[in-house]
């Protein structure tokens, strides 16, 4: 690939005027590569009625301001539910998507050498169909685990045609692409893992500063949470976890649907700026992560950026992102388990800061900076 090339990220999730903590990981992607010279833009089709459907921006790299170019059509969602007799709405939404992504691609002054799908429905879809078109190199970036819901939906044949019609296929950790591999006859040849990591701006900045800035306070141990707040992540999990120690407290920095956590050892519970996230996690004394499936997580990366020790559950995608030297996993039914591990680190001082200096060695090594120029240099070699 070279600055010739134009990458065009196709994604469900951007960051928004409404939503401005949702899909932060894939702005960083498409930084990333504007500043490594690439032409991005991204298009990232939005519901008609939010605020900026049909907003346009322009790619930017200079005096320190890095964008991708930015598209937003406009198009209409049909959730994803199953109806008898007509089948899945979800396969009406893939529809509008794609044709919203069509327009968008139609308008671009700069023809795509690449269309770069992020997930695998109903962006990569996409991808893969637009590709063909308009003569691309399709790439898919794979980082859910709910393929039984695509299988539900679409059909299981369905989902592998569209697994094996990509050029390359991108994961963000080896048990997905083991998965890819045995479950839809994906070529080892076309696939790669590569795991996520954090941002620039994510470094650490002196704790009781921090507290100090966000109005917390210094009389209470702090433990950090980052997802959305929705039954699935198990934010309640965590604060049950440390419900006999009024010592501890913890903030739930995330989107709700309904009423967020709350009780007297609760924060601070909602969604924040991400600009804001590092100052968060700069005030915890460790970082706690509950879910029972994901492909990897994008906020634990955040975390040990910021030096953050952290409990995971006991999972492919946290085994593969972690080390011991700086985390512990515990079994994610054991919810015993996870208090005594939160515990253990908020009650050694010297066990949290030798954790909390593996952590930032760890996250030196490997930059989201890295990861993209890797992904590149695989590309250009597939």
């Amino acid at each position: 690939m070279s600055s010739q090339e134009h990458i065009v990220i196709i994604t469900p999730i951007y960051p928004s005027s409404d939503r401005p903590e949702l899909g932060t990981f894939t702005r960083l992607k498409a930084r990333n590569l504007v500043r490594l010279g690439l032409n991005v833009t991204v298009i990232h089709p939005t519901k008609f009625w939010k605020p900026d459907a049909g907003v346009s921006t322009e790619q930017i790299n200079s005096g320190g301001v890095v964008e991708p170019a930015v598209r937003r059509p406009a198009y209409m969602t049909f959730s994803g539910k199953y109806i008898p007799v007509l089948g899945s709405t979800f396969r009406w939404t893939m529809i509008t998507f794609e044709r919203a992504v069509r327009r968008a691609i139609r308008d671009l002054s700069i023809r795509p050498t690449h269309l770069y799908g992020q997930f695998l429905f109903p962006a990569g879809y996409a991808a893969a169909r637009l590709s063909r078109e308009i003569g691309a190199k399709s790439i898919v970036d794979i980082g859910e685990t709910y393929f039984h819901w695509y299988e539900k939906h679409l059909g299981i044949d369905n989902v592998k045609r569209v697994f094996n019609e990509f050029d390359s296929i991108i994961t963000v950790a080896d048990h997905l692409r083991k998965l890819c591999i045995d479950s839809y006859d994906v070529s080892e040849d076309n696939i790669a893992s590569f795991r996520n990591a954090a941002g620039p701006e994510f470094k650490p900045a002196d704790g009781e500063q921090a507290r100090a800035k966000l109005g917390l306070p210094n009389n209470l141990s702090i433990v950090g949470f980052i997802g959305t707040l929705y039954a699935r992540k198990r934010p309640l999990y965590v604060l049950d976890a440390i419900r006999d120690r009024p010592d501890i407290g913890v903030f739930f920095l995330g989107h709700a649907d309904s009423d967020p956590p709350g009780g007297d050892q609760v924060l601070f519970a909602g969604a924040v700026p991400h600009e804001q996230v590092p100052l968060w996690l700069s005030a915890a004394d460790v970082y706690v992560h509950a879910s029972l499936n994901e492909g990897t997580s994008n906020a634990i990366a955040e975390a040990v950026a910021c030096g953050v020790p952290v409990v995971a559950t006991d999972i492919p995608g946290n085994r593969e992102l972690l080390h011991p030297d700086y985390s512990i996993l515990v079994d994610p039914l054991d919810q015993d388990a996870m208090s005594r591990a939160i515990f253990k680190i908020i009650d050694s001082p010297k066990l949290q800061s030798r954790m909390s200096i593996a952590a930032l060695e760890s996250a030196r090594s490997y930059t989201g900076l890295d990861r993209m120029r890797r992904i590149l240099d695989w590309l250009r070699s597939n």
